[in-house]
C-alpha cells in the first residue's frame, strides 16, 4: 500500500503535462512529443489483451496505466526503488497495474532501435501472468521467457547470443535464473534468451495445453518440480537436458554461419573478390587498349617508311 501511494506521488510529482488516451483497457500517459507513438499503442492494446487473456483463460482485465516516458530522466524519476539499469526500456508493476516505457524518440537518442509497441506487449504480458498466478512467486526465466515469447521478440541477436553460448560452452544453469538475472548486460541479454528459447520449447513439445496445466498447477501453490512432472509428465531437470541437447543441434556452426556478424563479414569478403576481380577485368583492358594502340602507331610509322 505505502509503495503504491509513493508510486502515485513520484508520478504526479515528476511532470504536470502529462495527455491522456482513454481505451477500453487502459490510460495512456504521454508527451505531446509522443503523440504517435501513444496513439500507436492505443491501437495494439486491445487485441494483444484479448489475445493474452485467451491464451491464459483470464476474465476480462480491470484497466491499467501506460506511462511512455520522453526520456532517460523521467524514466528514471518514475522508477520507484533504486533506478533502472541503462539498458531497460520498460517495466511493469503488477500490483499497481501500472507499465512503464521508454519511448522510442528517447531510444534513438541513446543510439538504440527499439519498438516500443512489442516492449508494451512484452510488460503486458507480465501483469496478465501475475494475474493468472494470483500474484505468486515463479521461477524468473518462466516469467521473462513467457513475456518475450508473447512479445514474438524471437530475432536473429537472439539466435546469434545462443549460438554463441552454446559454442563457447556457457550457457546460465536455469537453476541460477530462478531469483534473478546478472547485473552485466552481455549475460542479462543471454539469460533473456534463454528464457525465452526454453519457455518456446515446453510449447513446440507439450503446446498451450501443456503450458496452460503447468502454471495453473502452479497459481494452486504447488512447487515447480511438483508443478511440471504433473502437468507435463517430465523432471524440469531433464526437460533442461533435452533442451540442451537441442541447443547443441540447432545453435552450433551453422548457426554462427548464418549469425549477423558472420553475414557482414561474408558480404565484405564478397565485396573484396569482386573488386578485385574487377580491377584485374580493368587492368586487362588497359593493357589490350594499349597495346591495339602501339601496334596501330608501328603500323603508321612502317606506311611512312615504305
Amino acid at each position: 500500500m505505502i509503495g503504491t501511494l509513493l508510486l502515485a506521488l513520484l508520478l504526479g510529482a515528476g511532470r504536470a503535462d502529462w495527455l491522456l488516451i482513454q481505451t477500453d483497457y487502459a490510460t495512456i500517459h504521454y508527451q505531446r512529443s509522443d503523440s504517435l507513438a501513444a496513439e500507436k499503442l492505443a491501437q495494439i492494446i486491445p487485441p494483444t489483451v484479448q489475445r493474452i487473456e485467451r491464451d491464459l483463460q483470464l476474465p476480462r482485465q480491470p484497466r491499467f496505466k501506460v506511462y511512455l516516458a520522453p526520456d532517460r530522466s523521467t524514466y528514471d524519476e518514475i522508477s520507484p526503488g533504486r533506478t533502472p539499469p541503462q539498458w531497460s526500456v520498460g517495466w511493469a508493476r503488477p500490483e499497481s497495474g501500472l507499465i512503464v516505457l521508454l519511448s522510442q524518440n528517447a531510444a534513438r537518442g541513446e543510439g538504440r532501435e527499439l519498438l516500443t509497441t512489442q516492449v508494451l506487449v512484452h510488460e503486458l504480458a507480465h501483469l496478465m501472468l501475475h494475474a493468472k498466478l494470483g500474484g505468486r512467486d515463479v521461477p524468473r526465466w518462466l516469467e521473462e521467457g513467457y513475456a518475450k515469447t508473447a512479445a514474438r521478440e524471437w530475432s536473429l541477436g537472439t539466435a546469434t547470443t545462443l549460438t554463441w553460448a552454446v559454442v563457447r560452452g556457457r550457457l546460465i544453469p536455469l537453476a541460477q535464473l530462478v531469483q534473478r538475472f546478472p547485473e552485466d548486460e552481455p549475460r542479462v541479454h543471454l539469460a533473456y534468451a534463454q528464457s525465452q528459447s526454453f519457455v518456446a520449447f515446453l510449447l513446440d513439445n507439450f503446446g498451450p495445453e501443456g503450458l496452460g496445466r503447468f502454471l495453473e498447477l502452479l497459481a494452486q501453490g504447488l512447487p515447480v518440480e511438483i508443478a511440471c512432472e504433473r502437468a507435463l509428465g517430465r523432471d524440469i531437470h531433464a526437460l533442461e537436458h533435452d533442451w540442451r541437447r537441442y541447443l547443441e543441434l540447432h545453435h552450433t556452426w551453422l548457426g554462427l554461419f548464418l549469425s549477423r556478424r558472420w553475414v557482414w563479414a561474408l558480404t565484405s569478403l564478397l565485396m573484396l573478390f569482386a573488386a578485385a576481380i574487377s580491377l584485374v577485368r580493368r587492368r586487362r583492358k588497359l593493357r589490350a587498349m594499349e597495346l591495339e594502340e602501339r601496334f596501330e602507331h608501328d603500323d603508321d610509322l612502317s606506311g611512312l617508311l615504305h
